[in-house]
């Protein structure tokens, strides 16, 4: 096992929203590194950038994480798998770091051999993720953990986006989130859904029916602020919808999706048991976005709290492309002790 890392297989990006929450100490194994900072030293990496490199530190949110994992992907179409070997140390920073949170509640993974005298397992843990991969437009391939095609996604979304425009660093994020759940239920006539939603498990073939307002697929069992108690299996993506049959019927499950996500810490959960939020873990989803005259020109698809516009079908399912994450052992104790 190497004891060291040579300065040519690290990078670091340093992309973060708000203060670390672990000591920023660097450690004394690895020799040096190349450093992006901020979003637009972010944009400088390209699938050359990670060819050959065996670490990559992120200090930063969901975000910094997804577009890494895109560049990685076209890294490995390129260069193969032998020279794109690189694993991901997180050590957070973001303003929600959802995937890291949901990845903290997954089975451990074993710290890759070249990599263990470097992260001795009594400071460091790792988990084995399989991200969700969604294809549309002519097969072009993203990578995220979250892909919300609905109304409540969207104008959330929205809301997060302005309110880190204005104030930078958002103090709390529950209360974001339900400013943004109010201007959902508020525009919920102009609202932004998927014209069609179908989900395959196994041999079966099923579509979701009724007016969508909200649908959101996942591979981590957290959502915004939410847990949900049943873990995800790595093979299988989480399909979450709120549908009814009338515009009224609508209005009274974004109401209470409001009302409970808003007061509860098990809110998520205690919707499902409601049955005003549906669950199902599938194999894949197949959707076609809002793509409607009224919405022309506007987004219609949340990735990972990024907005964009996308027009044809999309397929969503897990990548074959396993990753795998480094993790602090003082950040897990961290959010074992309730940090969000």
């Amino acid at each position: 096992m190497r004891e060291k890392i040579g300065a040519n297989e690290v990078l670091m990006v340093d992309n973060r929203r708000e203060e670390n929450r672990i000591p920023r100490e660097f450690h004394s194994k690895i020799d040096a590194l190349t450093l992006f900072e901020g979003t637009s030293g972010l944009l400088k990496i390209t699938p050359e950038t990670l060819r050959n490199k065996r670490l990559a530190i992120i200090r930063g949110g969901d975000g910094t994480t997804a577009y890494l994992l895109n560049m990685r992907y076209l890294a490995q179409k390129l260069y193969g798998d032998e020279e794109t070997d690189i694993s991901f140390l997180h050590e957070g920073g973001g303003s929600a770091n959802t995937l890291l949170n949901g990845l903290m509640r997954q089975e451990k993974a074993e710290i890759p051999n070249s990599l263990k005298e470097v992260f001795p397992s009594n400071l460091y843990e790792a988990r084995r993720y399989f991200p969700l991969q969604g294809e549309y437009s002519a097969k072009i391939a993203h990578f995220a953990y979250l892909v919300g095609l609905g109304h409540l996604t969207v104008e959330i979304t929205k809301k997060k986006e302005d309110y880190a425009k204005k104030h930078g660093k958002i103090e709390d994020l529950s209360k974001v989130y339900i400013q943004g759940g109010i201007e959902s239920l508020r525009s919920l006539k102009k609202r932004v859904e998927p014209l069609r939603v179908s989900f395959r498990d196994g041999s079966n073939v099923s579509h979701e029916q009724g007016l969508l307002a909200a649908s959101e697929i996942i591979t981590v069992p957290r959502l915004g602020t939410f847990n949900f108690k049943e873990l995800i299996p790595d093979e299988k993506i989480r399909l979450l919808t709120v549908a009814a049959k009338s515009e009224a019927g609508l209005f009274y499950k974004f109401l209470v999706t409001l009302l409970v996500g808003g007061n509860f810490s098990d809110g998520a959960d205690r919707l499902i048991r409601m049955g005003i939020l549906k669950s199902r873990d599938v194999d894949t989803v197949t959707a076609i976005p809002d793509r409607r005259k009224k919405h022309v020109g506007e987004d219609n698809v949340c990735f990972d709290g990024e907005l964009r516009r996308v027009e044809s079908e999309m397929k969503l399912q897990r990548s074959s492309m396993a990753v795998t994450f480094i993790i602090p052992r003082q950040l897990v104790r961290d959010f074992k002790g309730g940090f969000s």
